[in-house]
């Protein structure tokens, strides 16, 4: 099993890396998840904004695995999809990326469970908008 990290780092640029490169004895769904969520609190990694897996039956019961354990870690990054959660929150995002951005339409890409290379859409569109996401923090006091 390889675990990878996909991240922005300070100057806006997206880098990975691999984390882990592990034998596992089976392909269990909690067998997986408990490799994962040894190997992150071995390593001091208790923040998680997304998992991307590809569609094997088994990789459903590793997500609630570690979903589970983040909740119990109390480390859950729970409102990734913020900006989208409302029209009224859409709308604010939409007059930050107006005033920050060339482009003029605020598309904002989500993680699907289903689909891989959903997570490198939405870092890509982060990086795209990352300053009318630092005036959107600015003018919205919850958001973080």
């Amino acid at each position: 099993m390889v675990l990878m990290e996909h991240f922005i780092d300070h100057q806006w640029k997206m880098r990975k890396m691999i984390l882990n490169f592990c034998q596992i004895p089976n392909h269990k769904g909690d067998t997986i998840g408990k490799a994962i969520a040894t190997f992150l609190r071995g390593c001091g990694i208790d923040k998680v904004f997304a998992i991307t897996v590809d569609n094997a039956s088994s990789n459903n019961v590793t997500i609630v695995h570690i979903k589970k354990r983040l909740q119990i870690w109390k480390t859950v990054i729970c409102n990734v999809r913020y900006a989208k959660a409302s029209p009224k929150r859409l709308g604010r995002f939409q007059r930050s990326v107006k005033n920050m951005c060339k482009e003029e339409k605020a598309f904002i890409c989500l993680d699907v469970a289903t689909s891989w290379n959903s997570t490198y859409f939405m870092l890509d569109r982060a990086i795209k908008y990352s300053d009318a996401f630092k005036l959107f923090e600015e003018e919205d006091r919850f958001y973080m």
